[in-house]
């Protein structure tokens, strides 16, 4: 319903934006490596700079809910640490 709506604000076309989330804390992304080392590192990294899939997808569901005025828009997630 809400998608319908939107199209109706956006003229009927379909409103594209390339995201970025950054580092996000998936078991896929932490698990990538085969040394153990590399996968102790890279928990280490995750734990300090990464987001968990919760926060990481919290803006792709605003944008669906508010879809950007311009046909193509693209941003990262520091950018939309901001969204409310």
């Amino acid at each position: 319903m809400l998608f319908a709506e939107n199209q109706q604000q956006t003229g009927g076309r379909i409103h594209y934006v390339l995201f970025n989330p950054w580092a996000v804390r998936s078991n896929e992304a932490l698990n990538s490596f085969d040394s153990p080392l590399m996968k102790l590192l890279a928990r280490a990294i995750y734990a300090i700079v990464g987001v968990s899939v919760e926060k990481a997808i919290a803006p792709i569901t605003h944008l669906i809910d508010n879809p950007p005025h311009t046909a193509l828009s693209a941003d990262n997630a520091r950018d939309f640490a901001q969204i409310g």
